[in-house]
């Protein structure tokens, strides 16, 4: 919310930040899949692979999701 105190908002960021950006931060590649809604809210998957397997994480989700 505009109002929430920036204190509150700062602490919710970090939390997400542990959260959102684990691939990003250790350079693993990750994929997100939009999976549809739950009581009007966005569900999703994220996989995140280990080092080096950019093109066989895009494969295995290719098979899986296609």
């Amino acid at each position: 919310k505009l109002d929430t105190p920036t204190d509150e908002l700062e602490a919710f960021r970090a939390r997400a930040f542990s959260l959102l950006s684990i691939a990003g931060l250790a350079r693993l590649p990750q994929v997100s899949l939009p999976l549809g809604e739950s009581d009007g809210c966005p569900v999703g998957l994220s996989l995140i692979g280990p080092s080096g397997s950019d093109q066989a994480l895009l494969a295995w989700i290719a098979t899986q999701f296609a």
